[in-house]
């Protein structure tokens, strides 16, 4: 079995820019490549459904064409195939780190900065990196015949989604001699939906397979099963928990996990509490929660300190230091958030790039997120 430790890199003083760099090129050059051929794909599956002459032949590919497209936003990841953490070591201080590091961003051309920031895209937090070893261990749990389910719980835009995103993309389907193996599937109920079956159809087209549209919930669930069986997996993800709003959904991943054996099921949900509350067996089939926590107060000093390591200029930002005013302005205006901290940060640092600047300052902050408003006004 794969494990997380496969997929991420420990920035210490064994880093070397330039080496960092052609592995971005590289992954940004398969992002552009998986991307093309997606569209491709996808553009396939429009001609073949203005071609095709049978409702039922039509049904199947806009199945398929909905599976593919859920790819445009995971294939993002990409970018950052093995993302960057810390390891908690006594012996090597921040400022170490940061005497190593700034040399050689001083000598990056502007380009190089640009590209360089694709580490913005996914970091590998704490947090995060527990959570994956939680998923692992999961994962391993299995060979001994223990299946356990997880709650994965945090507020809106704690990175929840984005982690959950980049396990599964580590654990992407792999064409074999007899089948397709996928041993992570990740799926999102629909948000409004009162059936018991669309949760199932994704599971289905989530492994490759289609569904005939009459089908009843429990020959959709018998496929299910076979589905799993025949894709060897191992883990089902299942995002935005709450979207499951009766009790007649909830208990349709039960039905799950009593007829799939030796599949763990893993759901996030901003209150898992609602998921749970009012029936006991849920309750007891999902007692495992993970926090996913905001990054405030100490927190976030201690995530801006890591991300000041990775911006790449020549003189340090001093994002955690107080005398710049920076960590009370990122909380104030992201309420610790992670993914509006990391977009924040991008934003910000593409500019001073841009700019030629020698650091990010709490102007650039100021700036970039007053054009983050302006373009989630413009949304509106």
């Amino acid at each position: 079995m794969t494990t997380t430790t496969d997929h991420y890199q420990v920035i210490s003083t064994e880093m070397d820019v330039r080496l960092r760099l052609k592995q971005l090129q590289v992954w940004q050059e398969d992002y552009q490549q998986q991307m093309t051929q997606l569209e491709a794909r996808i553009d396939q599956l429009r001609h073949l459904y203005l071609t095709e002459t049978t409702r039922a032949g039509q049904h199947r590919v806009i199945q398929q064409t909905s599976h593919l497209a859920i790819y445009r936003k995971r294939f993002q990841q990409l970018q950052i195939q093995q993302p960057l953490t810390m390891a908690f070591d006594q012996r090597v201080t921040y400022q170490v780190l940061m005497d190593h590091m700034l040399p050689q961003y001083a000598a990056l051309t502007q380009a190089e900065k640009r590209l360089w920031l694709n580490n913005l895209i996914f970091l590998m937090t704490p947090d995060v990196r527990h959570l994956c070893d939680k998923l692992d261990a999961l994962q391993s749990f299995q060979t001994v015949g223990q299946e356990r389910n997880l709650l994965v719980s945090g507020a809106s835009g704690s990175g929840k989604s984005s982690a959950l995103h980049w396990y599964t993309l580590c654990h992407m389907p792999t064409l074999q001699a007899q089948r397709t193996y996928i041993p992570v599937i990740m799926v999102e109920p629909l948000e409004d939906d009162k059936s018991r079956k669309s949760l199932l159809e994704q599971i289905v087209l989530s492994c490759g397979d289609t569904y005939i549209g009459q089908a009843r919930p429990l020959e959709l669930l018998n496929q299910v099963n076979a589905c799993f069986a025949w894709c060897q997996t191992r883990l089902l993800i299942v995002d935005e928990l709450n979207h499951l709003t009766t009790n007649k959904q909830r208990r349709q991943l039960l039905s799950i996990t009593n007829k799939c054996g030796g599949v763990s099921i893993v759901g996030s949900a901003v209150y898992p509490k609602w998921f749970r509350d009012g029936d006991d067996e849920i309750a007891g089939r999902f007692l495992d929660e993970f926090p996913m926590r905001t990054y405030t107060g100490s927190a976030l000093v201690a995530l801006l300190a890591f991300i000041d390591l990775l911006l790449p200029f020549g003189v340090c930002s001093g994002l955690s230091q107080p005398s710049t005013g920076i960590v009370q302005f990122v909380e104030a205006k992201t309420r610790g958030r992670l993914r509006e901290i990391m977009l924040l940060i991008r934003v910000a640092s593409e500019q001073a790039v841009g700019d030629n600047r020698a650091c990010l300052t709490l102007d650039h902050l100021r700036a970039a997120w007053s054009n983050i408003q302006r373009i989630n006004l413009e949304d509106d």
